[in-house]
């Protein structure tokens, strides 16, 4: 057998395989691992069975999804152009249509080959000399050993991708938890939120009616009060006025008494001065000293019974009790007076309030 050829090895394709455009790949071209490079021809969609068949569909659906893309890149922008844009079209759908029909014989043998191999593992040796010459007949070569390793590549790679895509469910499913987890607990949030809300709102109108009755009562309390304070002051009023009446009566009879005693006292005096004067005139007239002469004379201003001009004449004032002597009035300070008004003023005070 002809040994394999490495993977690293450069292949130069002809001037017909060679595309003007750029095809839309799922995997890029940076190669990952060996044998990406190699594997780019392949669209791994196409392989769909663990056994290694690939389908004849997807090969053709790859090829009107090429033309198509072609046409969307080729189209022409003039009408004079529209015949040789049809041409070079027509050439580069042939090239393609044939490099296509090739890969998917190669494949198709391939893939016979590998369901012979393994219906020939399960024929017994009698009958598997038959099944060989059947299947060397139908086929014209068996698979080399790099393009078994092709297609285990193929196949591990398609399992990656498969568990990636796995992976990647199982992560948008706990990501779908984790949202639908953290939208319950915000529910439940609001929820207790909204009952918090809800229980402050009772206690505060409970506090505000609390307030309201206890402001009520204390201003029945203070308008009982103010009742109470009413009732006293005017009765305390009243026996003020009583007592106030009382005293004024008081006063006003010692004050009538003071007069009637003094009215009494001055006519006692004045019946007094009269019988004094009397005495007086009646011992007057014993003696015979007349006054009127030693009196001037309105007319001259002259002394009348004198001839001594120089001399004194008599006094025209006498004392008319004169066993007492005469009352000269004392200057009091003023300090003194208001003071003995301020001490009667207390005086009288302290006696209307007992």
């Amino acid at each position: 057998m002809a040994r394999p050829q490495p993977v690293t090895t450069t292949v130069t394709k002809p001037d017909w395989m060679k595309l003007q455009y750029v095809r839309e790949r799922n995997n890029s071209l940076d190669s990952i691992g060996s044998t990406a490079s190699l594997l780019s021809i392949l669209d791994h969609d196409s392989y769909e069975s663990e056994d290694g068949q690939i389908s004849e569909k997807n090969f053709h659906n790859r090829r009107e999804n090429t033309v198509c893309f072609s046409h969307e890149l080729l189209q022409p922008r003039n009408q004079r152009e529209n015949q040789m844009f049809s041409e070079l079209l027509k050439e580069k759908e042939e090239s393609r249509n044939s490099f296509i029909e090739d890969i998917s014989k190669d494949f198709h043998d391939i893939c016979i080959s590998n369901v012979d191999e393994e219906r020939s593992s399960f024929v017994p040796s009698g009958s598997q000399s038959v099944c060989l010459s059947s299947s060397n007949e139908k086929l014209p070569r068996p698979l080399t050993p790099w393009e078994k390793w092709l297609l285990m590549k193929i196949k591990e790679e398609r399992d990656i991708t498969i568990k990636q895509e796995e992976q990647k469910k199982m992560k948008k499913i706990a990501k779908i938890r984790e949202a639908q987890a953290l939208e319950e607990k915000k529910i439940q949030i609001n929820l207790s939120r909204y009952k918090w809300l809800e229980e402050k709102a009772k206690a505060e109108r409970l506090h505000i009616c609390q307030e309201r009755r206890e402001y009520i009562e204390k201003k029945k309390q203070e308008a009982v009060r103010k009742q109470e304070i009413a009732e006293k002051s005017e009765v305390n009023f009243k026996q003020w006025l009583d007592k106030k009446k009382m005293l004024e009566k008081t006063k006003k009879k010692i004050e009538t008494q003071k007069k009637k005693e003094e009215e009494s006292l001055h006519k006692l005096r004045q019946e007094k001065a009269r019988e004094t004067y009397k005495e007086w005139c009646e011992k007057i007239n014993k003696s015979g000293n007349n006054v009127s002469q030693n009196r001037l004379n309105n007319k001259t201003s002259k002394l009348r019974g004198y001839t001594n001009k120089n001399a004194c004449p008599p006094s025209t004032f006498f004392n008319p009790v004169p066993w007492k002597p005469l009352v000269i009035p004392v200057k009091t300070n003023r300090n003194e007076n208001e003071n003995n008004y301020k001490e009667e003023r207390k005086c009288n005070r302290e006696i209307l309030f007992l």
